[in-house]
């Protein structure tokens, strides 16, 4: 939605590297930079640098140069943090590596460095991160803060906490009688 201004770079406050139109996005501005279009397999790299207050972004181990107008808003870095994100487009594929493996194209000119996985720790719930639609697959459609583990026999429908099922006389989606509903296993 980025006509409405809801895309990562539209206000002062992110950044985001465009590979397809070979842009640097800030403020809802963008910025033309030298690096090739990206391609399958290519590899992109962001540096935060607090000490120097400046963002470097890479393609395939090149760097652009340094963008220092994120750290110009009142916000601090080290106080009010800072979060990945990324969007992509429905047919491209992506892995973050947040210095879980060894970088394939480690940082130049950089002494020591924090990886982001230093500042902070996530569940393994935490660290799967789904697209919408498969997240809401595991929420119950009814009552939606609680997980919906219910399968609906003989139909064989899901999405529907134990709670909301056992109210359930005829599964909502195709209209069949429910015989049992079962708990959902790994």
């Amino acid at each position: 939605m980025n006509h409405e201004g809801y895309d990562i770079g539209d206000d002062q406050y992110s950044i985001t590297y465009d590979g397809c139109r070979n842009l640097v996005w800030f403020g809802a501005k963008s910025i033309p930079h030298n690096n090739p279009i990206w391609k399958p397999g290519d590899i992109v790299g962001c540096l935060i640098d607090f000490d120097r207050r400046e963002v470097i972004f890479s393609l395939n181990g090149h760097s652009l140069d340094p963008f220092r107008k994120l750290f110009s808003s009142p916000l601090d870095p080290i106080t009010d943090g800072y979060f990945a994100a990324a969007s992509f487009m429905s047919c491209q594929h992506y892995r973050f590596n947040f210095s879980s493996t060894l970088f394939r194209y480690p940082l130049k000119n950089v002494c020591s460095f924090k990886a982001f996985n230093e500042y902070g720790h996530l569940s393994d719930d935490e660290k799967l991160i789904l697209p919408k639609y498969k997240k809401l697959e595991l929420l119950c459609a009814i009552k939606i803060s609680e997980q919906a583990n219910i399968l609906l026999k003989p139909c064989q429908h899901t999405g529907f906490c134990e709670k909301c099922a056992a109210k359930l006389d005829i599964c909502p989606i195709c209209r069949s009688d429910i015989h049992e509903p079962s708990i959902i296993t790994d």
